[in-house]
């Protein structure tokens, strides 16, 4: 099992020199790719994703490259665009000559047992400088073993290209109605109004703040999956900043008056990670995830809904190993599609009394 990865073995598996994207992309789109941020600690593998993530985006426009992209946001002091406010990722926009904005994070990474990662991926629209659409993957070398053994992955360069490959596609493909809006759908949670999702924190005993961001990324782009309305997360980051000064999980009144009257937002969306680890059971990872979330009205500040669910990834998938989550990412993803769908069902009734201080 590979235990260090390096830059030529990812180009070698991809097969292709990746840094020949603009002669050969499709369209007149112009791309930026900001720098991956590594919560991970992991270099080499944040490296080898930056480099498989070109390699995509380089299929949908003309990418903008590394190092003019570092120099710009080393000369702009932006070291993160999801926590960048929208005025300034137009600015940046303009000044690369880009059309969008793509954001990544590599929020974690196992290599001993199967190899996991957890990424996401943001894209933003230069000319506002708010969010169009996001992605999020968890995987795992085991998501394709079986009983004999077969579908196992035992190196993690093996999981980054096919990681990649998926987060631009569900990146670019998403339908929106707007900045920041994707088509509503039978039963999604459009009818909420717009959400601004406050930073989750984190009470477990390990990596509690890079676990909460995980569980944050998760929400807001789960909450896309579901037709909901979202309030720009940079936006959102931006006022909590300056009000909270970085105190997550909680919304303090000022907070939440701001959401309401600058961003628009007619409900908040904020909560506690519980459990965000990774054990074994039969000789495979076995994750253990769990989380409780409340809603507020904006207006008000009345808890309208609360949901808290918590599950291994062994729960359903003891019988031939059907149905059994090996990632930590993909744990979280199922769960919060739970609690969504149940969120989905109440959103009529609960939208009826937003504003109501009974």
């Amino acid at each position: 099992m590979l235990t260090k990865l390096t830059t030529p073995t990812l180009i070698l598996a991809l097969g292709i020199g990746v840094f020949e994207t603009a002669a050969t992309a499709q369209g007149g789109t112009t791309i930026a790719l900001l720098s991956v941020q590594d919560r991970a600690a992991n270099t080499a593998v944040a490296q080898a994703l930056d480099i498989a993530l070109r390699f995509e985006l380089s299929k949908s426009g003309s990418l903008i490259g590394p190092d003019q992209t570092r120099d710009t946001l080393r000369r702009m002091r932006i070291r993160n665009g999801d926590q960048t406010a929208p005025e300034r990722l137009r600015e940046l926009g303009q000044v690369l000559g880009a059309d969008l904005l793509v954001t990544a994070t590599l929020h974690d990474v196992t290599i001993d047992q199967a190899p996991q990662l957890t990424a996401s991926a943001m894209l933003y629209s230069s000319t506002t400088g708010e969010l169009l659409s996001g992605a999020f993957e968890g995987r795992s070398g085991a998501d394709g073993h079986q009983i004999l053994g077969l579908g196992y992955v035992g190196e993690i360069d093996k999981l980054v290209p096919v990681t990649a490959a998926n987060l631009i596609e569900e990146l670019m493909t998403t339908t929106t109605t707007g900045t920041g809006s994707p088509t509503a759908t039978r039963g999604s949670l459009a009818g909420l109004g717009v959400i601004g999702v406050v930073p989750f924190d984190g009470i477990i005993e390990v990596n509690a703040t890079l676990a909460a961001n995980t569980l944050t990324r998760a929400v807001e782009v789960t909450l896309l999956r579901h037709g909901a309305r979202m309030l720009s997360p940079n936006r959102t980051h931006e006022i909590v900043r300056q009000i909270q000064v970085g105190k997550w999980g909680s919304i303090a009144s000022d907070t939440r008056d701001t959401l309401h009257s600058q961003g628009n937002a007619d409900v908040l969306l904020t909560g506690t990670i519980e459990w965000y680890e990774l054990g074994t059971r039969g000789g495979l990872a076995n994750p253990r995830v769990g989380f409780a979330m409340r809603l507020l009205d904006a207006s008000t500040g009345r808890i309208v809904w609360t949901g808290d669910i918590e599950r291994r990834g062994s729960s359903r998938g003891e019988l031939f190993r059907i149905g059994r989550v090996y990632s930590k990412g993909a744990l979280a993803t199922k769960l919060l599609d739970r609690l969504f769908n149940d969120l989905a069902k109440e959103a009529p009734r609960l939208t009826s009394t937003l504003g109501d201080n009974g």
